[in-house]
C-alpha cells in the first residue's frame, strides 16, 4: 500500500470522525487524529519525490506565502478528496483612519490568503487541511467569498496574531530590591 493510499485512509477515518465540526475549536479538538494520521505517514503530493511534513502555522510566516502565489495547494475536502487550490493573492490591511483605537494589536502579523479553486469541488467554510511542496502541511480556516468571477470559487484566510519579535537575551543576573543582598552585589 503506497503512501497516498494510507494517508487517504486516515484522512477519510479523520473526516468521519470529526463529521465537520461547526466551529474551529471543535475541529481542533476532536480531529487530533488527523494530525497524527499525517505524522505518521507523510502524504507524498501526486508523485513528488519529498514527502510532505507537518508544519505548525506559528512556523510560517507572511513571506512564505508571498514567495507561494500562484502555486497549486492541495486541499483534503470532504471523504478525503483532494482538491487543488491556487494561492492567487497575500495582502497586508490598509491602514485604518481609526488605527488609533487599535494599539493593542498594532504588532501583530496581519494578513490574508485569497485561494481559487474549481466550481465543480466547492468547500465551505470550515478547517482544512492543506499540503504544499514548498511549505508543508498545516491547517487553515477559510470561508467562501464572493469575487466577480464566474468560473471559479474563492476562498480566504486572515491571519491576525502576534508579530515575530526578536528573541530576547535575559541575563542571568539576579534583581534584588534595595537594600536586599543577593550573591552577585555582596
Amino acid at each position: 500500500m503506497n503512501v497516498i493510499k494510507v494517508a487517504r485512509s486516515v484522512v477519510v477515518f479523520s473526516l468521519k470522525l470529526c463529521n465537520f465540526m461547526p466551529t474551529r475549536r471543535e475541529f481542533l479538538l476532536n480531529c487530533t487524529t488527523l494530525a497524527a494520521g499525517v505524522a505518521i505517514a507523510p502524504v507524498t503530493v501526486f508523485g513528488g519525490a519529498s514527502p510532505i511534513t507537518e508544519v505548525s502555522l506559528d512556523s510560517i510566516h507572511m513571506g512564505m506565502f508571498i514567495r507561494q502565489v500562484n502555486t497549486t495547494f492541495t486541499v483534503i475536502g470532504s471523504e478525503g478528496a483532494m482538491i487543488d487550490l491556487m494561492l492567487t493573492k497575500v495582502q497586508t490591511p490598509q491602514p485604518s483612519k481609526t488605527s488609533s483605537l487599535r494599539r493593542a494589536d498594532s504588532g501583530n502579523e496581519k494578513f490574508s490568503l485569497t485561494f481559487r479553486g474549481s466550481l465543480d469541488q466547492p468547500l465551505d467554510q470550515n478547517t482544512y487541511l492543506f499540503t504544499h511542496n514548498a511549505i508543508g502541511c498545516f491547517s487553515i480556516f477559510i470561508v467562501p467569498i464572493v469575487v466577480n468571477d464566474q468560473e471559479y470559487c474563492y476562498y480566504e484566510a486572515v491571519f491576525n496574531r502576534p508579530g515575530r519579535q526578536p528573541s530576547l537575551v535575559v541575563s542571568p543576573k539576579v534583581v534584588a530590591r534595595p537594600g536586599q543582598r543577593t550573591s552577585s552585589n555582596q
